[in-house]
């Protein structure tokens, strides 16, 4: 998730004491970014690492650095997930050394954790952003996924909804956390809705394909459920079944049994 919103993490908002070459560096590298496909992404790196080379103390333009590794092991493409982690991390802390309090480092900070497997680490991040800005509603929605994540979809729900209550448009990351705890409770129509809905807004999001395809599969809809895993390998030619297991950190060993099972029953596409 969190890759959908007009301003995700909060990244896009001007600083006065930027050179106006650097923000425009960071400008692309969201644009890019926002397109969510591999290439796109590392574009998204190069700009990024351009604005912290003309400003190297632009502490967000670190933080989308380590956004753009994490968007790798997400979506199931890094080619090697620890060093990518490893990397988000390493740019996390770069930006916090040169500015703690910005909340966007805590975002990135956040999703390390998750993806290390520590979901409390996680979610003490997540609490740390939303404590420097309390309109901070990426991290209620991190702070969502993580509870989900670490199997407490219930209080995920609760804190989804103050994601949506501060982001009233709501976005597609929204939609794929509320398709993933769907999916998690056995509610698959809802899943498959939830899913479908974060296409609509954005058709390039590659965990909502993946998910839309295991959500169909569990309901029947078989030749529906590989035509999305046919465009995602389209959309995402390095996604592999093997890498997508670095992207889920569930605590929950059924779950994930219940999601690669659905999923085997099309790997005649892959």
């Amino acid at each position: 998730p969190f890759a959908a919103t007009e301003n995700p993490e909060g990244f896009g908002q001007s600083d006065s004491t930027l050179t106006l070459a650097a923000y425009d560096e960071f400008s692309k590298g969201l644009s890019e970014y926002l397109r969510m496909t591999p290439e796109h992404v590392e574009l998204a790196r190069l700009h990024y690492l351009k604005a912290t080379e003309l400003d190297p103390n632009f502490a967000r333009a670190y933080a989308g650095l380590g956004l753009t590794f994490m968007r790798g092991v997400i979506d199931g493409w890094a080619t090697d997930t620890e060093q990518s982690i490893e990397e988000a991390n390493r740019y996390a802390a770069i930006a916090e050394q040169i500015d703690p309090d910005i909340p966007q480092i805590y975002f990135v900070k956040g999703l390390v954790a998750l993806f290390q497997g520590q979901h409390r680490e996680a979610a003490d991040a997540a609490h740390r952003a939303t404590q420097i800005d309390p309109n901070y509603a990426d991290a209620y929605g991190l702070l969502a996924w993580t509870l989900h994540l670490g199997g407490r979809p219930d209080v995920a729900t609760e804190a989804l909804h103050e994601a949506v209550r501060l982001k009233p448009e709501s976005s597609a990351s929204f939609e794929v956390i509320a398709g993933e705890i769907n999916f998690a409770k056995g509610q698959y129509e809802e899943a498959t809705a939830c899913f479908t809905k974060a296409l609509e807004r954005n058709p390039t999001h590659p965990r909502a394909r993946l998910w839309l395809a295991a959500s169909l599969a569990q309901i029947d809809r078989i030749d529906d459920a590989r035509w999305e895993l046919d465009e995602l390998l389209t959309q995402n030619p390095r996604f592999s079944f093997e890498n997508s297991a670095s992207g889920m950190p569930q605590k929950d060993p059924e779950l994930l049994s219940r999601f690669f099972r659905a999923l085997g029953l099309l790997r005649r596409v892959n």
